[in-house]
């Protein structure tokens, strides 16, 4: 990969902070995004009790990223967490 690939690649990439009990995603949400979780832990909120935990290195949004279909649930963070966002018009 040429230096300006890696530059465009890196500029695709928005990593930011999430304090705790900061929501994401909402659900029913249209946004593209495919999202990193680089340290932290977010929570999938799917049905009463049935939250799903991830922890740093999962990668979600694959549906929404590649078929454009709406966040099914919630997902907020559990602690503070740090994510990178790949939105689908960046590349």
């Amino acid at each position: 990969m040429d230096k300006k690939c890696q530059k465009n690649l890196i500029a695709a990439f928005k990593t930011g902070e999430v304090e705790d009990e900061e929501v994401i995603i909402h659900a029913g949400q249209m946004e593209p995004y495919l999202l990193f979780l680089c340290s932290g832990t977010l929570i999938v909120s799917k049905d009463e009790g049935e939250d799903e935990i991830l922890e740093k290195g999962a990668i979600i949004g694959l549906d929404q990223f590649l078929f454009n279909k709406p966040w099914p649930y919630d997902v907020y963070c559990k602690e503070q967490a740090s994510i990178s966002r790949y939105k689908y018009d960046s590349y």
